[in-house]
């Protein structure tokens, strides 16, 4: 029967005592990486909006047939699509509840979103 392997763990002693700084700087590191992703986070769902605002603008009048288009399927897009001006879809869109839902998934669908070349196929991507 073989022995078993001895351990060459070193323990914990050898680290010393945990001081109160260290807590503080660990707690400082996870902020900093918390704000960095919240940054990163904004600056994605700028751009989306900003990929929005395009999409309205390049063609409205087919901006509003698939909103429009959406009435059984996005009753919500559809009523944007009537209660706003064209100016207002984006902000409207970015503040709706399929898009709430929709950037809510893990990985998160922005890259995918911001490829989308119409407002029509960007739409379908909504639950």
């Amino acid at each position: 029967m073989p022995k078993p392997a001895k351990r060459t763990e070193t323990p914990l002693e050898e680290f010393g005592p945990i001081q109160a700084s260290d807590f503080a700087k660990a707690e400082n590191s996870r902020v900093c990486w918390t704000q960095l992703l919240h940054q990163q986070e904004e600056g994605e769902l700028l751009r989306l909006q900003l990929h929005l605002k395009a999409l309205v603008e390049a063609d409205p009048k087919e901006a509003r047939a698939a909103m429009e288009m959406s009435q059984e399927h996005l009753p919500e897009v559809f009523q944007i699509a009537k209660m706003y001006s064209p100016r207002e879809w984006p902000q409207a869109l970015m503040n709706s509840d399929s898009m709430n839902s929709l950037l809510s998934r893990s990985p998160s669908p922005v890259k995918e979103l911001l490829a989308k070349p119409d407002l029509r196929s960007l739409l379908e991507m909504f639950p």
